[in-house]
């Protein structure tokens, strides 16, 4: 793979020499080889593995978001009956 990034090296040069549509195209798939290796080099592959395992801190979050709404409901429905 990296002989034939080599081989496909994108330089200002070939940039500035584009005359036709042909070369343009084969300046841009150049460069999206160039930034999809980049891409393959740094960023690592997702796993493919399902994973259904929930954050041990969520259902912590879930129960006090639920009360906290619970109680708004109760003052908001005791401040409509009161007005």
């Amino acid at each position: 793979m990296d002989i034939a990034l080599n081989e496909r090296t994108l330089t200002v040069e070939m940039v500035k020499s584009v005359g036709s549509c042909d070369q343009l195209d084969e300046v841009v798939e150049t460069y999206t080889e160039c930034i999809r290796h980049a891409c393959d080099v740094a960023i690592p592959r997702k796993s493919s593995k399902a994973r259904g395992l929930k954050s041990p801190w969520r259902e912590y979050v879930v129960g006090e978001y639920v009360q906290a709404r619970e109680a708004y409901e109760r003052v908001a429905a005791k401040a409509q009956t009161t007005s």
